[in-house]
């Protein structure tokens, strides 16, 4: 953790779809945390070599950052970094009494850089919701 202090922690990790390209090497993946950590989900994922994109410290794919970085200026996206929450289950007990289940939709600018790859279609077809917007407030 931030203080050295050594926590266990584990994330399950899935690939769902990747590719080498175009336009560049990508990949979603589902990571579930089974404890709650500080950057776990980041430091899993780069550990495993799957960098995240915008990621700088847990794993500093320079190369392949800079390449996003350039393909998300020219359609006028902000690179940050590119981690998403789709869904918060939180189990009855506690403060949260009932327990709590969340969702919500991928980004905007997630959903167009998932576009931009060879296996977008494939995506959607099996994740039916994975373009679907937020609603309107």
């Amino acid at each position: 953790d931030a203080m050295g202090v050594y926590r266990a922690a584990e994330t399950d990790i899935e690939g769902l779809w990747g590719s080498d390209g175009p336009p560049r090497r990508c990949c979603l993946v589902r990571a579930r945390p089974r404890l709650g950590r500080w950057h776990q989900v980041r430091q899993h994922l780069g550990r495993e070599n799957f960098p995240i994109v915008g990621e700088t410290r847990h794993h500093k794919d320079i190369r392949e950052n800079r390449a996003w970085g350039e393909i998300l200026e020219g359609l006028g996206i902000v690179q940050r970094v590119c981690l998403h929450c789709h869904r918060l289950e939180i189990s009855p007990g506690g403060i949260f009494g009932d327990g709590l289940d969340v969702t919500c939709p991928l980004p905007t600018d997630m959903q167009e850089m998932i576009k931009l790859t060879d296996w977008a279609g494939d995506a959607q077809s099996f994740l039916p919701n994975l373009f679907e917007s937020f609603p309107n407030a």
